[in-house]
Parts: structure tokens; C-alpha cells; sequence
């Protein structure tokens, strides 16, 4: 993955290149068959967030995260900053607020009953998978795909990343000299975003949320999470299926369908939280 590579400098719009916008959603209609998508039971979510039919399914918690504080105080890159944030387990938290981890659906569920004067293990709750795990995390994905350089990426509009993002909280550099023309280029990006036709598979659970397309190689999926925007894809999955990630926006955890291989290889990432889900 591109870690020497300034994010600032990636696309003209803090956008990676090869990652484009799709305006042709042939691609996502194997999800639309219904057979895949139901009511699931308990807190597996499988038929709701993930469709059926792979042979095994994985959690992986989004962590907490500890800043560490060590990088240089003159002018910190936002990637820079990304990727030095420390992860901290849902289970190490649980073991400081003396909650069951195994009883947890979201992070909450591990946090003190009770106010207390202790200081917490973590400077900011889960949000997104983050640069630290996806970087396990995508190198264990390529090698149960042949298609790791062709990745379709769902991204929903009701996050608010996308409006007016030629001036919203966008992480860019504002020291650059182009600064007031990358805020053009960003808004003509978002322009083109609110153009592209809208999809979601069938009994979604999260009933009016719609995603725009995305394709590229699955390395990009490791830039974006480390760029200017602050996000991930929501649905993504290699051309050939191999495998499905699912995270939806009011959860801190994402679903991953895949082989037995595929379990047992995410099962064994250092730094990553995760188990298996019937």
C-alpha cells in the first residue's frame, strides 16, 4: 500500500485516480435477488447488512483509538496523523470498565455503567475501520480474490461527506498554494457524486439510505481511508465475489463474508478484532 505517498498529492481533488465513479450499476445487480437479503436473528445481522450464501462471516470491531502525541508539532499531515493513531481493542476496554465483551453489540455496550474519575485506555471511540486495520486487513483480502485490482465500493450520501465538500470538513493542507483551486476541483467532484444514479439490494435494513458506485484496485480503498474525505466504503467487494464487507453508518463494527480460508486468515491479524457470526 501507498504509504509514502502524500495523500495531499494523489488526486487533483485529494481523490485517488484510479478509483472511479460509476455511472453504470450493472455491477451490484447480483445483490438485488432477493433470495439473498432477510430478517436475521439475533445480532448476526447476516440477510440484513451482508447477504447470504457465503460460507462463513466475520465481525471485526472498529477500534478505539489512543493518540500517541509523537509526531513532529510543526504542520502534522492529516494521513500522517491517521496512521499514527494507536488502535485499542473493544476487549481492553472492557477490561477497564469491567464490562462483558461478550454480551457487547456496540461500543457502548463496554463502556462504564457509571461515571468514573479512572482515565479510559483510548482518546476517541470507533468510527471507522481505520488506516492501522485496514493495512492487515487488505493484504489478507487479496490473496483470497483474482480480481484484487477491479473493487466495486458502495458510498451512502446521508453522512454528509459529500455536500459542499469544497469547503466542509475537508482534512486538505492550507498551506498549499492551490488551495482555493483544489476547493473548485472538490466541488465540481461533489457535483459529479450528486449526479450518479443511486442503488440498494432489496429488505435493506436501513430503509432510504442509497449508496453511489465506485470501482477501483483494492489498495485504493487503503487511500481513502487515509485522505482528505475521512472515509471508507460502506459495501465493497472484489469483481468475482470472493468475498463482501458491509458497515453500516449507526454500527462500529464491519461484517465480512467470506471462505474458510478467508476466517481463518482475518481470525489471525495482529491488531484486529474479530470472530466469527452465524
Amino acid at each position: 500500500m501507498r504509504t509514502d505517498t502524500d495523500i495531499f498529492n494523489i488526486g487533483r481533488f485529494g481523490w485517488p485516480p484510479d478509483v472511479h465513479l460509476c455511472t453504470d450499476l450493472s455491477a451490484t445487480s447480483w445483490l438485488n435477488d432477493a433470495r439473498l437479503w432477510s430478517s436475521s436473528t439475533g445480532h448476526s445481522f447476516i440477510g440484513e447488512l451482508i447477504p447470504h450464501n457465503y460460507a462463513r462471516y466475520v465481525r471485526v470491531n472498529h477500534p478505539a483509538w489512543k493518540d500517541p502525541g509523537n509526531l513532529p508539532n510543526e504542520h502534522v499531515m492529516w494521513d500522517q496523523h491517521q496512521r499514527s493513531l494507536q488502535p485499542v481493542s473493544w476487549a481492553e476496554v472492557a477490561r477497564w470498565s469491567g464490562r462483558s465483551l461478550g454480551d457487547a453489540l456496540i461500543f457502548d455496550d463496554v463502556l462504564p455503567e457509571r461515571k468514573t474519575m479512572t482515565k479510559p485506555p483510548f482518546d476517541g471511540e470507533p468510527q471507522n475501520l481505520s488506516p492501522v486495520i485496514l493495512s492487515q486487513l487488505i493484504p489478507a483480502l487479496r490473496s483470497l480474490t483474482t480480481t484484487p485490482h477491479k473493487i466495486w465500493m458502495g458510498f451512502c450520501d446521508t453522512t454528509g461527506e459529500w455536500d459542499n465538500c469544497g469547503i466542509a470538513d475537508v482534512h486538505d493542507d492550507s498551506t498549499r498554494p492551490d488551495i482555493w483551486e483544489r476547493r473548485q476541483l472538490r466541488q465540481q467532484f461533489c457535483h459529479e457524486i450528486a449526479q450518479l444514479p443511486r442503488w440498494a439490494p432489496p429488505r435493506w435494513v436501513a430503509t432510504g439510505r442509497s449508496y453511489w458506485l465506485g470501482e477501483g484496485p483494492l489498495d485504493s480503498v487503503y487511500d481513502i481511508s487515509r485522505g482528505i474525505y475521512d472515509v471508507e466504503p460502506f459495501l465493497w467487494w472484489p469483481n468475482d465475489h470472493a468475498w463482501f464487507i458491509s458497515h453500516d453508518i449507526d454500527l462500529d463494527f464491519s461484517l465480512i463474508g467470506t471462505t474458510e480460508k478467508g476466517l481463518n486468515g482475518i481470525l489471525g491479524l495482529p491488531y484486529v478484532e474479530a470472530y466469527e457470526v452465524w
